[in-house]
C-alpha cells in the first residue's frame, strides 16, 4: 500500500473512513481553493485516494471476519459440505465498484447541481458556482470533472447567454489553462473558448466602433447601396473595424458575423474612394488657389474672374481625384519620410523648437508689414517670408491637425485674410493670407500648445491673468490718450503673445455675444471722440478684444470645471 496519501493527511495506513474525512476537513481550512488552487487540487486527489483505500480496506476486513466464522463452523460441524462453504463466502464477499460505475455516479451527482445553477444563475452566478464547485462542494474529483464537462457543453451551444459563458469560462479558468478538460472533451472546450473570444471581441467593437459601423457589420446581408461609403469618417471607422476583425479577432467571423457581409464591406472600404469630405477639402483648396492667383493677377470677379475661379476649383478637384487613385504610393513615401526624418524635430528632445521655432521669424516678418509705404523689395520679402512661416507653422502643428483641421485652417485663414488685407493695404495678398494661416494654425493647435506650455511654464495661469490686465489697459488707452508711433507694432506683438499663451476652450455661442456687446460699446465711444483712432489701431483692438474675451471666458470655464 502506498503511504503517500497517509503522510499528507497525517494518518496511519490503517485509518478508517471517518478519520480520513476529519483529517481532510482540518487541512481544508488551511488550503483554500481561491488562495492555492494547485494545493487544493493535490489535497482533493489525496483525499479521494485515501478515502477509496480506507473503504477498500474496510470492505476487505469484513470478508476476512466472515471467513473466520465460516472456518470455525466447518471445524465444529465437519458434516457441512464444501459447496455450502463456498456459497457462504460468495454471499458475504462485496462486489468492488468498477470505474464506469464511479463515473456514472459522478454524473448523477453533478447533473442536479448544474440544472439548479442554470435555473438561478442570473443572481450572483460566481457565488452559486462556488457553492457547487468550490471548497464546500459535495462533489468528488470525478464529480468536478463531470460538472466542468456539463458546463462546457452548455456554453458551446448557440443559444447560451454570453454572460453565462463569460462567467463559467473565467470561473474555471479555461481561458488561461484548459489542458485538464482537453483530455476529456477537447473539441467542446475549444469551441467554447472560440465563442468566448468572439464575445470579448464583440464587446471591444461596441466600445471602440461607431454605431453605424457596428450595425453594418452585424447585418444579415450586404446592402444594395451604401450611401455611407461617401462619408470619410464612416469609411475610416469601417477600415479600423475590418482590420481589427481580420487580424485580432478572427473568431468573430465564425461565431458572430456573416462572412459574406464582412467581405462585402472589406472590399469596398479598403479600396480608394472619393468622399464628401474630400470634395469639400478640394473645394476649399481651390478657393485658396484662386485667392493666391487673384492676388498675383489682380483679377476681380468679372467674366474672366469667374472662369479663373472655376478653373482653380476644377484643378483642385482633379488633384484630389489623382491623389486618391494614383498617388497612394507617393503619399505613403511622403508619410514614411516625415515619420523617419521630419518628425524628429517634432517629437524629440528639442520638440518645442520644432513646433514653435517659427514664431520668432513670424513676429519679425509681421513687424516689417507695419512699415508705412513699403517698397517693392519689402513687399516681395514679406510675401516670401510669410509663405515660409505658414509652411513652418503647418508643419509644427501637424501632430495636432487632422485633415479636417487643415481644411478649417485654410477656410478660416481665407476669411481672416480679408480682414488682414484691410490692415496692410500696401502689401501683397499672399503675405496677408500667410499671416492669417499662421494665426489660424495657432488657434487650431491650442490643445497641443496647452500641454507644451503647461509643462514649460508652471505659472501659466498667473501669466494669462497678467496678460488680461494688460489687454484691458491697451484696449482702453486709445480712448483717453494719443498712442505714440511705436504703439501699433507693440499692440500687435501683445495680441500675438495672447494667442500663443491663451486657452480658448470657451464656446463660441457664449463668447461671440460678449464680444459683440463690448465691441458695440467701444464703437459708440469711438464715434463720439473728436479724433478717432487710426484704422490699424481699430483693427488690432478688435483682435485684442476677441482674444481677451475668449481667454477670460475660458479661464472662468476651466476654474468652474476644476
Amino acid at each position: 500500500m502506498n503511504a503517500g496519501p497517509w503522510e499528507l493527511l497525517g494518518l496511519r495506513p490503517d485509518a478508517d473512513e471517518r478519520s480520513v474525512k476529519r483529517a481532510y476537513a482540518a487541512l481544508l481550512k488551511k488550503t483554500r481553493p481561491e488562495d492555492d488552487p494547485e494545493g487544493y487540487q493535490r489535497l482533493r486527489e489525496t483525499y479521494d485516494h485515501a478515502l477509496a483505500l480506507a473503504r477498500r480496506h474496510a470492505a476487505q476486513a469484513e470478508p476476512v471476519a466472515e471467513a473466520a466464522v465460516v472456518e470455525a463452523a466447518v471445524v465444529e460441524a465437519p458434516e457441512v459440505a464444501a459447496a455450502d462453504v463456498e456459497a457462504r463466502e460468495a454471499s458475504v464477499a462485496p462486489a468492488m465498484p468498477d470505474e464506469m460505475a464511479l463515473r456514472r455516479q459522478a454524473w448523477n451527482d453533478a447533473a442536479p447541481l448544474w440544472q439548479d445553477f442554470l435555473e438561478h444563475w442570473r443572481v450572483s452566478p460566481r457565488l452559486k458556482l462556488d457553492r457547487i464547485a468550490g471548497g464546500g462542494s459535495p462533489l468528488s474529483l470525478l464529480g468536478h470533472e463531470a460538472l466542468e464537462v456539463m458546463a462546457a457543453r452548455c456554453c458551446a451551444t448557440d443559444d447560451c447567454d454570453p454572460g453565462l459563458r463569460e462567467t463559467v469560462v473565467e470561473y474555471f479558468g479555461w481561458h488561461e489553462d484548459c489542458r485538464h478538460l482537453e483530455r476529456i472533451d477537447g473539441d467542446t472546450v475549444h469551441h467554447v473558448l472560440g465563442r468566448y473570444r468572439a464575445d470579448q471581441a464583440l464587446l471591444k467593437l461596441y466600445a471602440h466602433c461607431d454605431a453605424h459601423v457596428l450595425g453594418a457589420l452585424i447585418a444579415n446581408e450586404p446592402p444594395r447601396f451604401a450611401w455611407r461609403l461617401a462619408d470619410s469618417s464612416f469609411v475610416n471607422g469601417m477600415r479600423q473595424a475590418v482590420q481589427l476583425v481580420r487580424w485580432q479577432a478572427p473568431e468573430l467571423l465564425h461565431f458572430r458575423l456573416d462572412p459574406t457581409v464582412f467581405e462585402w464591406w472589406e472590399q469596398r472600404v479598403l479600396a480608394p474612394r472619393i468622399t464628401l469630405q474630400l470634395i469639400v477639402l478640394c473645394l476649399v483648396a481651390g478657393l485658396v488657389l484662386f485667392g493666391i492667383s487673384a492676388g498675383f493677377t489682380a483679377e476681380t470677379l468679372d467674366e474672366w474672374g469667374w472662369w479663373q475661379f472655376l478653373g482653380c476649383e476644377a484643378a483642385a478637384l482633379a488633384a484630389g481625384v489623382w491623389m486618391t487613385f494614383k498617388a497612394r504610393p507617393l503619399a505613403g513615401a511622403l508619410l514614411r519620410f516625415k515619420a523617419e526624418h521630419a518628425d524628429r524635430l517634432l517629437f524629440g528632445d528639442r520638440h518645442l523648437l520644432g513646433r514653435y521655432g517659427w514664431l520668432v521669424p513670424f513676429a519679425v516678418v509681421s513687424l516689417a508689414m507695419f512699415v508705412p509705404e513699403p517698397g517693392a523689395i519689402l513687399v516681395t520679402a514679406t510675401a516670401v517670408g510669410m509663405v515660409a512661416c505658414a509652411i513652418a507653422a503647418l508643419y509644427g502643428a501637424s501632430p495636432a491637425l487632422t485633415m479636417q483641421g487643415y481644411a478649417m485652417v485654410a477656410f478660416l485663414g481665407m476669411l481672416l485674410s480679408g480682414f488682414m488685407n484691410n490692415m496692410f493695404p500696401g502689401h501683397h495678398v499672399v503675405a496677408t493670407v500667410g499671416m492669417a494661416i499662421c494665426l489660424q494654425t495657432l488657434l487650431q493647435s491650442r490643445g497641443m500648445r496647452q500641454h507644451d506650455l503647461g509643462v514649460a511654464m508652471p505659472r501659466l495661469g498667473a501669466v494669462r491673468a497678467g496678460w488680461l490686465l494688460g489687454s484691458a489697459a491697451l484696449f482702453l488707452a486709445p480712448y483717453f490718450m494719443t498712442l505714440p508711433a511705436g504703439a501699433v507694432p507693440f499692440l500687435w506683438l501683445w495680441v500675438l503673445g495672447g494667442v500663443v499663451i491663451g486657452s480658448f476652450s470657451a464656446r463660441a455661442l457664449i463668447a461671440l455675444p460678449a464680444y459683440v456687446v463690448l465691441w458695440v460699446l467701444a464703437s459708440a465711444r469711438r464715434y463720439s471722440m473728436a479724433v478717432p483712432p487710426e484704422p490699424s489701431v481699430v483693427a488690432l483692438q478688435s483682435l485684442l478684444l476677441a482674444a481677451a474675451v475668449y481667454m477670460a471666458l475660458s479661464l472662468w470655464r476651466d476654474r468652474r470645471a476644476d
